[in-house]
Formats: C-alpha cells, sequence, structure tokens
C-alpha cells in the first residue's frame, strides 16, 4: 500500500455527497455518508455502484481496448491529433499554469504526460481503468507526478474550486446526460477557471460517415433511429466509440449556458483527421480538405469560464 499525496487526496471527494475522503490501506472512506471506494494498484476506483447501459457498454469496449494486448502509449510529439491538442489548451491556457490542469476522459494521458513533463500539476481521469494503468505505467517510466482516477464525469470525486484549467478532449458526448458532466466541471473549476471540451458536431459528415460508425446525432427522428439501429438491433457492433452523440452549435452552447459557464465561444476545431474510408491519398486530401468547410466539420471546440 502506498498513500495517496495529502495534496492529492485533499482535492478529492466522495462522488456521491462530495465529502472528504480518508485512506486507510488500499480503500478511500466517507465518514459522512458511508460508502468506501477501492484504490487499484495506486489508482482510486470512484465509479458509481450502478451506471447505465450505455455508460457500461463504453466502459467495456474501451477497457478491451486498452487491455494489455492493447495499442501502444503515443509519444506526445509523434502523434499529429495530440500536437493539435497541445496547440488548441496552449492558446486558451494563457495564465501562469500553477494550478491543477484536469484531463477528462484522458485514455492513456499523453495530452497530461506533456504538461508534466514542464512541472505542472496534472489529474487525469477516465472510466477505462485500464488505460489509465498504461498511463501510470508511462508516468512511472519517466518520473512523472500526477493522480488518476477511475469515475464518471458526471459525478466528479472533487471537491469544489479545485482546477485552474479542465480539457476535456472528447469525453463529454459519450453520456445520455450531458449537462451533468458540464455542470460537474463548472463546480470543480476554481473561480476564473476555464474549460475546454472538443465534441462532434452534426454536419454532412456526421450524417452519413458519422452515423456509419456509431454517432448519433442530437436531432429529433435521427437520434432515436441511429440509436435504435446501433445499440438495440446490432448490439454496437460498428459503434467504434461506444455511445456517442453530436450537437448542433447552439445545442452545446446551451448546454455550457445552462451549466452556469460565461464567456462561452465555439469554433472550428482545425486538426488532423485519420480518413480510413479511402487508400487513395488524391481522395484523402479531398476530404480533408472538405472537412474545413462548415457543412463538413466533423469537430468543434466549446469553451467557457467560471
Amino acid at each position: 500500500m502506498v498513500p495517496l499525496k495529502e495534496s492529492y487526496l485533499q482535492i478529492l471527494a466522495c462522488p456521491m455527497c462530495k465529502s472528504h475522503l480518508i485512506q486507510k490501506g488500499d480503500t478511500l472512506y466517507c465518514a459522512d455518508c458511508n460508502n468506501s471506494y477501492p484504490i487499484e494498484d495506486g489508482i482510486p476506483n470512484l465509479l458509481p455502484k450502478k451506471v447505465s447501459t450505455e455508460f457500461s457498454d463504453s466502459m467495456n469496449l474501451w477497457n478491451k481496448r486498452y487491455s494489455s494486448e492493447g495499442p501502444e502509449l503515443d509519444e506526445p510529439y509523434q502523434n499529429s491529433y495530440i500536437i493539435d491538442n497541445l496547440k488548441h489548451i496552449n492558446r486558451f491556457w494563457a495564465s501562469d499554469r500553477k494550478g491543477f490542469f484536469l484531463e477528462a476522459g484522458c485514455g492513456t494521458a499523453n495530452v497530461s504526460r506533456f504538461f508534466s513533463r514542464e512541472g505542472r500539476r496534472v489529474v487525469g481521469i477516465d472510466f477505462s481503468m485500464n488505460a489509465l494503468k498504461k498511463a501510470k505505467a508511462a508516468f512511472n517510466n519517466e518520473r512523472l507526478d500526477f493522480l488518476f482516477v477511475c469515475c464518471d464525469i458526471r459525478n466528479l470525486p472533487f471537491r469544489n474550486d479545485v482546477f485552474e484549467f479542465i480539457y476535456a478532449g472528447g469525453s463529454i458526448e459519450h453520456f445520455e446526460d450531458t449537462k451533468s458532466s458540464v455542470a460537474e466541471f463548472r463546480r470543480t473549476l476554481k473561480p476564473g477557471g476555464k474549460l475546454t471540451a472538443l465534441v462532434p458536431v452534426i454536419s454532412l459528415s456526421m450524417l452519413t460517415y458519422g452515423m456509419l460508425y456509431g454517432n448519433l446525432p442530437a436531432v429529433p427522428g435521427f437520434f432515436n433511429i441511429a440509436k435504435f439501429v446501433h445499440h438495440r438491433l446490432l448490439k454496437g457492433k460498428f459503434a467504434i466509440y461506444g455511445y456517442e452523440k453530436s450537437f448542433t452549435v447552439g445545442q452545446i452552447t446551451n448546454i455550457f449556458e445552462n451549466g452556469g459557464l460565461n464567456n462561452i465561444e465555439t469554433g472550428y476545431y482545425d486538426s488532423y483527421y485519420e480518413i480510413k474510408m479511402f487508400k487513395s491519398e488524391f481522395l484523402k486530401n479531398i476530404c480533408k480538405k472538405l472537412l474545413k468547410h462548415r457543412l463538413f466539420w466533423p469537430m468543434i471546440y466549446v469553451n467557457g469560464e467560471k
């Protein structure tokens, strides 16, 4: 048993009642509601006891993907998509960076690993324990400081006013209840803290290519049909990212506003997008050019401030 650092233990909270947690051996206890949570291989498992079907299906998919035989970790500056993530964060995280940075839906935490190398205080959360164990091994190999927590972003296991910056790169769209995750992000942000999220946006590419691979456009009719086909009839066979929604710009803006965030900004997320549909480089380049036009945008960023 290795005790959690006091600075990390102080920011953790019971996901159910938000009270302080006490570590005893390999377990975290909440004195207020009597819930207990295991620490697995040094990673607190603060997942709820009962989860929804879409949560369970997505969690199982990603745990399988990050099994011991799963993909190797990427070096942050050898992966085009991660490089674009870092550029995006650096556009908006312009403070002195002394506070905590939260990567929500961190997977193997390649983004956090870059900031930890700079000496930043990073926290990574994900619902895949297998992904977090891979992340921990990479951080330990470089002797980097970190806190990883397995949890549900709709019930964050952190106290109020903790984080200076939250990065949710492709995470909030994987739940039916998107509003709860945004409200939880706001609760855990420090006053003046910032949230940036990357989400799929409803466009021609999402209503065609995206729907083929399990995306559920939040449009009456389309959503229910796509959900029935992918998650009832096909049992998630072609839903390569598990449960995943896409939004209109207005919908996601309203979710951020209703979550209590201010200074909301949206825009095209200019990034490297891998085109798997075609083998021809000529056709791939045409697709990449089309993706920069509003009718075909695959993803947008949404920023908010507490």
